[in-house]
């Protein structure tokens, strides 16, 4: 759904659209279709909107991280973030960013109370190797013990991750759930709604907060897309679930 949600892209599609009305004639519809994708771009990629949109999905959930010393024995469940199946990297070179860094906050979670289980989560919608198995290895090159590492290698989606955790776990189960800020909304709420109990540990923030500067600024950037494909992203997720998942 990401790709499809690209500014850019919605953009080009107006644009082509608009075209189409052009050469049948129907030049009102043209005009206010042209309109409409300058306007798009323009909030998208200019004006403080995706920033907005991003903050108001990160602060939703402060991290849970400063309890840990207290849940001694709660498993943490790292979501799949994506990787490539580069042979030639090592497993950590092969995870995608927001992967990487929601692995990192999981081992740091585990390192604080070394024997608790960490669960990777994720699969390959290549067929080849999954996400989960990838995070998994990592952890262990960074110290966690191979005999505390689960993996859960079918889930596609944050829905069947939840499904899957829970038929692993069960539902009385409390764990830590680490994934992306952005993304933490919908993981909570699809979570909590699998009957499960999870303490958010949110990592991977998109949108930092320097005291020394501005973060709503009305300058174009590519960096402006990103954020609102995967703020887009997140929102639709949410109402689908909503609408199909209740």
């Amino acid at each position: 759904m990401g790709s499809i949600l690209n500014p850019l892209l919605i953009f080009w599609l107006l644009i082509i659209a608009a075209g189409i009305f052009y050469r049948f004639h129907f030049h009102r519809t043209y005009k206010t279709l042209i309109v409409v994708a300058l306007t798009e771009l323009y909030l998208f990629t200019s004006t403080p909107l995706p920033i907005v949109l991003v903050r108001q999905l990160e602060i939703q959930y402060k991290s849970n991280y400063a309890t840990a010393n207290k849940d001694l024995n709660l498993p943490i469940l790292v979501l799949g973030g994506g990787h490539v199946n580069d042979a030639t990297l090592p497993s950590f070179g092969q995870l995608n960013e927001s992967a990487l860094a929601r692995l990192v906050q999981g081992v740091m979670l585990y390192r604080q109370n070394p024997g608790r289980k960490l669960v990777c989560s994720g699969y390959s919608h290549s067929g080849r190797t999954p996400n989960a198995t990838v995070m998994a290895s990592t952890a262990v090159g960074l110290g966690v013990n191979p005999k505390d590492t689960l993996q859960l290698v079918k889930p596609s989606s944050t829905w069947e991750e939840a499904d899957a955790f829970k038929m692993r776990f069960g539902s009385k189960t409390r764990f830590f759930l680490v994934t992306s800020a952005i993304h933490m909304p919908r993981a909570m709420e699809t979570f909590r709604k699998a009957g499960l109990h999870p303490l958010a540990v949110p990592t991977s923030f998109m949108v930092k907060k320097d005291p020394d500067k501005t973060i709503y600024t009305w300058r174009p950037s590519w960096s402006k897309m990103q954020l609102s494909e995967r703020a887009l992203h997140e929102y639709f997720g949410m109402w689908y679930y909503r609408l199909f998942k209740a």
